[in-house]
């Protein structure tokens, strides 16, 4: 509201500033859009990554044999013990230690070197 009598300068002002509001607002309402936008991307990527996770853990589950996982340099991170298997070793006696602690020199080497090939062949 422009109260009389008034002044030129003071319309224009008010005009300017109400137009900047109306652009801001604009703007605000497309960006909160693609942000709508992107968190219903990003739902239907976790859905779909979840969704990867249990399929991967139900065929690891279904795989009966003993499973081991190492760093590239043979240390030990985790082992999925085989169905109706007693192992012998606790995980905490394995996990971060070395296939060279404790495994014979010779089929150490042998694993060391299996790793690297499965990594160097992806």
């Amino acid at each position: 509201y422009i109260t009389k009598p008034f002044q030129i300068q003071e319309v224009l002002a008010r005009i300017e500033h109400q137009l900047t509001i109306s652009r801001l607002y604009k703007q605000l309402n497309e960006q909160n859009s693609k942000l709508s936008q992107e968190i219903e991307e990003r739902k239907l990527a976790q859905e779909a990554l979840n969704q990867s996770v249990a399929t991967n853990r139900a065929l690891l589950n279904a795989i009966p044999d003993v499973m081991f996982r190492y760093r590239a340099d043979g240390t030990y991170l985790d082992f999925k013990p085989a169905k109706d298997f007693k192992i012998f070793v606790s995980p905490d006696e394995l996990i971060g230690r070395n296939v060279q602690e404790t495994l014979p020199p010779e089929l150490a080497q042998e694993m060391l070197q299996a790793y690297q090939q499965a990594i160097r062949s992806g």
